[in-house]
């Protein structure tokens, strides 16, 4: 009993004792609190909210408009394009490249072949048109020669040589009979030898005189038909040069035209063929999609690549209800604040409003395209930003 009484008291005591020491737990720490910073308050919105991602301006949904076996596949996710970069290729697409080839050699071919004929007709027409100059020099210069034969100097001349002539055939005649008279006298009679020689002088004489009367006659005529040449001449010359004064002949252009429209047609039908065969880029810009490899089948219409154009940025609304495309229109100013920048309030406006619906969490929705006015932001596509419409 004493000894349960005696530890009683020493578990008293301990209690005491220890009841002692907690006001020292109880006292203020010595150091110094931290002050909690104000939280920073996004600018208060008010008008028409929406939820808005910013994306590329241009992007294209790109694949095969036939259907075939993959070839080639010549760009990767992130890739920088231009416009005309071929991004993929079917099989087969060899032999309409060889039918373009073929097509664009033959209307080189013809257009060659359509220069030259032009160019020739202008060669033509040149030569031509130098004929006319030569021509009209040659009938200038008949013309110098003719006028001597039409002066009356001539005429004078011709008639005396004509005169003359005249009267030596009355001499011709008279020396005539007198051969006659002496025809029965013998060959070797002087007197029938002296008339015979003096008809042959008299004749010989007169001949003379005929021929010069000729001569006179001849070159006047040959002058006068120099001149009638040269006229027929400049004739044709001319009217050379008015044949070809309207390039080549119909007939000819026709057929080589239609060599043209036909190496035309060609190369059309083949460029559309090679467009069938494979996927271009429309535009330059970033590939930020490929659904294809090589070997796989691609179906006509499917998209395979998806390409963007990052030099102009826009944002699209995504949960804009219908109830209220009433209050949004083109030109509308809005207020835009970015989920990664929320102390930052930008602006801009409507650019687009869009006539066709999309679903958004099960509710009709409208998207809405909106321009930002120019900032300093490092933005990034998809990033995300509530919109206010003013």
């Amino acid at each position: 009993m004493k000894k349960w009484f005696i530890g009683l008291v020493t578990v008293a005591t301990l209690v005491v004792i220890l009841a002692s020491f907690i006001p020292l737990f109880e006292q203020k720490s010595t150091e110094p609190v931290a002050t909690e910073a104000p939280a920073v308050v996004a600018p208060i919105m008010t008008g028409t909210i929406a939820e808005a991602n910013l994306w590329p301006k241009k992007d294209v949904s790109l694949g095969f408009r036939s259907s075939g076996i993959i070839a080639e596949v010549n760009v990767q996710v992130g890739d920088v394009v231009k416009s005309g970069d071929v991004l993929a290729v079917l099989q087969g697409e060899e032999q309409y490249d060889l039918a373009y080839a073929e097509a664009t050699l033959s209307l080189k071919q013809a257009e060659k072949d359509l220069k030259a004929l032009q160019d020739g007709y202008e060669s033509s027409k040149a030569l031509a048109e130098l004929e006319v100059l030569k021509a009209q020099d040659v009938l200038d210069e008949m013309k110098r020669d003719f006028e001597p034969y039409e002066k009356p100097t001539f005429r004078t001349e011709l008639d005396n040589a004509n005169k003359a002539a005249r009267d030596k055939y009355k001499d011709v005649k008279d020396a005539q009979e007198l051969v006659d008279d002496v025809a029965d006298l013998s060959r070797e009679s002087d007197r029938r030898i002296k008339v015979e020689d003096d008809f042959v002088t008299v004749r010989q004489a007169y001949d003379e005189l005929l021929r010069d009367y000729q001569k006179l006659l001849n070159e006047q005529a040959t002058a006068k038909a120099n001149v009638s040449s040269a006229e027929a001449a400049l004739k044709d010359a001319q009217r050379e040069v008015e044949e070809l004064a309207d390039g080549p002949k119909q007939e000819e252009l026709d057929v080589i035209n239609q060599q043209i429209d036909a190496a035309k047609s060609a190369q059309s039908n083949a460029e559309k063929n090679i467009a069938l065969m494979k996927i271009i880029a429309p535009f330059d810009g970033v590939v930020t999609r490929v659904d294809v490899e090589v070997g796989e089948l691609a179906a006509a219409g499917e998209t395979l690549i998806l390409l963007v154009d990052p030099s102009e940025m826009v944002l699209k609304t995504v949960d804009l209800s219908e109830t209220d495309m009433s209050k949004v229109k083109v030109g509308n100013t809005v207020t835009v604040v970015f989920d990664a920048y929320p102390e930052k309030e930008l602006t801009g406006v409507v650019t687009k409003v869009t006539n066709w619906s999309d679903k958004y969490l099960g509710e009709v929705v409208y998207p809405v395209e909106i321009k930002l006015n120019p900032n300093s932001l490092n933005l990034l596509w998809g990033m995300t930003a509530t919109v206010t419409f003013d």
